[in-house]
């Protein structure tokens, strides 16, 4: 199924997306500040969709993906068109990662951890983030 990142059309500063869902809001989101830079993680494992913020697990949700909810393999970045319908976000992307499987916590939060030294954004981590204090090595 195809890949989306955007903003959620009915909640102001609402980030996220994922694997498009069958009904709306379409993914899973985080409030973000605007002029505020955060790191998103965005996860689907199997029929699971969970999303972070900063290195904080924000919601799980199971059972809202299914294999019908699009019919296309397309990424949208900053948002999606399904023929008809669509949404879009005007914002600064620094940067994207995209793995062909579904991290674990451990690899989850060493992305997290180099994205957060090499943005200079290692304050928004939580206090017991394993690589708040310390650059990971891969």
């Amino acid at each position: 199924n195809g890949f989306w990142f955007g903003r959620n059309q009915s909640t102001a500063n609402s980030f996220g997306g994922g694997v498009k869902e069958s009904n709306p809001p379409y993914g899973r989101f985080v409030t973000a500040t605007d002029g505020q830079w955060n790191i998103i993680g965005n996860q689907r494992n199997s029929t699971i969709h969970s999303i972070w913020n900063n290195g904080n697990w924000l919601t799980r949700q199971s059972g809202t993906v299914n294999g019908t909810a699009t019919t296309t393999n397309a990424i949208g970045i900053g948002g999606w068109y399904n023929n008809s319908t669509q949404q879009a976000i005007n914002i600064d992307i620094a940067e994207l990662v995209f793995y062909n499987t579904a991290l674990n916590d451990a690899e989850r939060e060493a992305i997290e951890g180099y994205l957060a030294w090499k943005y200079g954004l290692t304050a928004n981590l939580p206090a017991g983030h394993p690589f708040k204090d310390s650059l990971p090595t891969f």
